[in-house]
């Protein structure tokens, strides 16, 4: 009987546990317009790392070419620390260079931030582009 009890209080410990750990897809907008999503993982409730990173539709203005949309995202994860995330990546032609940073807030319910791409799409005929500080905010 003794086995029991102490089976069945450690399973009501370990539950709340397991389901503050695991994933959540964050999907947001950038104030100047186009789409992000990623996906989180979390460890007790707290957010640790970022992956599956891609927006769509962000507009970049270019010195050659005019005005685009650019549609991207990382292939590699970023690390969470203290609610906060950096990191910079670049295609491996290095033609687009890009900065992502932000921090979780409202318990780490929510992430808001900004994403910086410059670069060229010389396939398609635009040169000098930017992106600015594309501020986004998710849930």
């Amino acid at each position: 009987m003794k086995r029991v009890i102490c089976l069945a209080a450690l399973l009501v410990v370990c539950v709340p546990a397991s389901a503050l750990a695991g994933t959540k897809q964050f999907n947001g907008t950038f104030s100047g317009g186009g789409t992000i999503k990623f996906k989180v993982h979390l460890k007790n409730g707290t957010p640790t790392k970022i992956s599956v990173l891609r927006w769509k539709h962000l507009p970049m203005d270019c010195a050659v070419g005019g005005t685009t949309q650019y549609n991207g995202g990382f292939g590699f994860s970023v690390t969470v620390a203290r609610r906060h995330f950096n990191t910079r990546g670049q295609t491996p032609d290095g033609n687009i260079r890009s900065k992502f940073e932000g921090n979780f807030v409202k318990h780490g319910k929510q992430a808001k931030g900004y994403l910086k791409i410059d670069g060229s799409f010389p396939d398609n005929g635009f040169s000098g582009c930017h992106s600015g500080k594309a501020r986004f905010k998710a849930d």
